[in-house]
């Protein structure tokens, strides 16, 4: 390919060339460092999984004791929600809806089965409670609260109050 002008041969001479010259080095350099990876770097690469992988596995666990508190809060919702259906079912004048410690309103909040009006220990890992305050607000009603404890193995005591 001839150029009309020697000035813009020359010059595109004077580009390219030493372009290719830089270009054929960097390949024969660049196929001396691509012939394997060192222990190095082999390392350093295992070591950065490592942690990656432990990171999930952490997260795995912290979801796992999520998820069985979670189980638990809803079993003992259940629970609560079933004995207060039970309870309201239940004629007033029935031995299961009186103030046996004649504490009314401000027993409402008792949670052990010393000091709650009535218990019940079921054979899981829950304990349910309830309490009775009679005609406290309106003459021939009964408050009645129920109180779901259980023992967590990650998290303190638990309760389960559905209302008053």
């Amino acid at each position: 390919m001839k150029s009309k002008h020697p000035i813009l041969s020359i010059s595109l001479f004077l580009y390219v060339f030493p372009f290719k010259i830089l270009y054929s080095k960097f390949s024969i350099r660049r196929s001396f460092f691509n012939d394997g990876f060192s222990l190095i770097e082999l390392m350093i690469s295992v070591s950065i999984l490592s942690v990656g992988i432990l990171a999930l596995v952490t997260m795995q666990v912290s979801s796992i004791r999520v998820n069985n508190s979670a189980s638990n809060l809803t079993e003992a919702i259940i629970m609560a929600q079933a004995q207060s259906e039970r309870l309201i079912s239940l004629p007033l004048s029935h031995p299961d809806l009186t103030d046996t410690d004649g504490d009314g309103n401000s027993g409402l909040d008792d949670d052990t089965s010393g000091t709650a009006d009535h218990s019940y220990e079921s054979d899981s890992i829950f304990s349910i409670f309830w309490n009775v305050a009679s005609e406290e607000i309106i003459s021939n009603t009964k408050t009645v609260n129920v109180i779901v404890t259980w023992n967590d193995k990650h998290l303190n005591l638990q309760r389960v109050i559905p209302g008053k």
